[in-house]
């Protein structure tokens, strides 16, 4: 379905270092492979993860225990693989002891688009950026009909 128990690691690729800066506060953009044993039961049918979507692994609970974000990259059920780009790294696990739960995850990249594009606004200090900065938070429909009342004065002054 939409969630996995229980998945173990069957392989853990290298890790490539990403030329794109992550966001504040978040771990780093580098990604790894892993491979993880899909469940000899499940159905092709069944199956809802599709490459190209949103995961998230967790120890048992992805609120509390989150370990990384991925993307699938493929579902093969001939070998019975689960294929994921991981962000960050998994963790040490040498003996491939450890399980892991796979979730559907929201996907980031909206969010990823909408905090570098607010950013990026700030970086740069516009007019409407110093207006949002000036006129304090809830007021800044006040401080625009203000500005526009003012700008109408103007016009008509220098007529």
């Amino acid at each position: 379905g939409i969630a996995f128990k229980e998945m173990k690691v069957e392989y853990t690729g290298q890790v490539k270092e990403s030329r794109q800066a992550p966001l504040p506060g978040w771990p780093s953009n580098d990604t790894m492979d892993v491979h993880f044993s899909l469940p000899r039961k499940l159905k092709e049918e069944d199956c809802r993860f599709k490459p190209g979507e949103n995961v998230v692994i967790s120890i048992d609970n992805p609120v509390q225990n989150r370990i990384a974000e991925a993307m699938v990259k493929a579902v093969d059920f001939r070998s019975y693989t689960l294929v994921l780009e991981v962000k960050g790294q998994m963790p040490e696990d040498p003996w491939r002891k450890k399980r892991y739960r796979i979730d559907s995850y929201a996907n980031r990249v909206a969010f990823e688009r909408q905090a570098n594009a607010l950013m990026q606004f700030t970086i740069e200090r516009t007019t409407v950026c110093e207006m949002l900065v000036s006129g304090g938070v809830g007021r800044i429909d006040a401080i625009v009909k203000d500005d526009a009342a003012v700008m109408r004065r103007r016009q008509l002054r220098d007529r």
